[in-house]
């Protein structure tokens, strides 16, 4: 799912995409139907896991905006903007 997470744009649409997905694989995993009419939370408590997905998206962000920084003087000004 994270493969190439590192060039994502994260926007709400997106962020709102991953959440769901999220959910939507622990549901698959239990095989629990929408049509159940199970909360989000309960799923959320019967796997005893929070929703991680998106913060293992915005870390990957950041390490491979680190690695970007560090090793490519060109990259890192225009990302960080001290251009003159």
């Amino acid at each position: 799912m994270t493969y190439g997470a590192d060039a994502w744009t994260l926007n709400k649409e997106l962020t709102g995409n991953i959440e769901a997905f999220e959910i939507q694989c622990y549901r698959r995993s239990m095989k629990v139907s929408y049509t159940e009419h199970v909360t989000n939370e309960t799923i959320l408590e019967r796997v005893k896991r929070g929703r991680g997905l998106l913060a293992s998206v915005k870390s990957h962000k950041l390490k491979h905006f680190g690695h970007t920084a560090r090793h490519i003087s060109l990259a890192k000004d225009i990302m960080l903007g001290p251009m003159q």
